[in-house]
């Protein structure tokens, strides 16, 4: 499974003509009704705002194994140029290193998959999101209930 994210700010002061174009064709990708490479769906649930970023963060998912289906799709769209930064965990950033050179001219800049997990649940923690939880298993089956986790002290967070 491929999960993407996209960062939008609310704003956008002292854009050019050519970045106003690339991201509303961004926008228009990401909001479309078609799935993304032929498998791939926008998890709205999951999506938010977060005033403090100053913008909105999209969350998109498909199976890994349209991986090229994806990538013929982003490179119809034309929301790539020499400037597009894409940042990777896991095993697909290796997997798919060569074919997203190849196919849309795309260095991708690989991430410590832990590292990045640790980050976001430090992120949520410090937003006061109620996206983290635990669940009991002895009592889960009868009564489903999550418990929020409470946020930490700031200065107790994983550094």
């Amino acid at each position: 499974l491929c999960k993407i994210s996209y960062f939008e700010k609310y704003t956008h002061t002292g854009e050019d003509i050519k970045e106003i174009e690339l991201r509303e064709k961004v926008n228009k990708l990401i909001t479309s009704q078609e799935p993304y490479g032929e498998t791939g769906k926008r998890d709205t649930e999951l999506e938010f705002d977060d005033d403090a970023l100053g913008g909105r963060v999209y969350l998109m998912r498909f199976e890994s194994r349209k991986m090229e289906a994806f990538i013929e799709m982003v490179k119809a769209s034309t929301v790539v140029n020499e400037d597009t930064i894409v940042c990777c965990t896991g095993g697909g950033s290796r997997k798919y290193a060569a074919l997203f050179k190849e196919k849309l001219n795309l260095i991708i800049r690989k991430a410590d998959e832990l590292g990045c997990l640790v980050d976001g649940i430090n992120f949520s923690f410090q937003r006061r999101m109620k996206e983290l939880y635990k669940v009991d298993h002895s009592t889960f089956i009868t009564d489903g209930l999550k418990h929020f986790v409470e946020a930490p002290r700031l200065d107790a967070t994983f550094p």
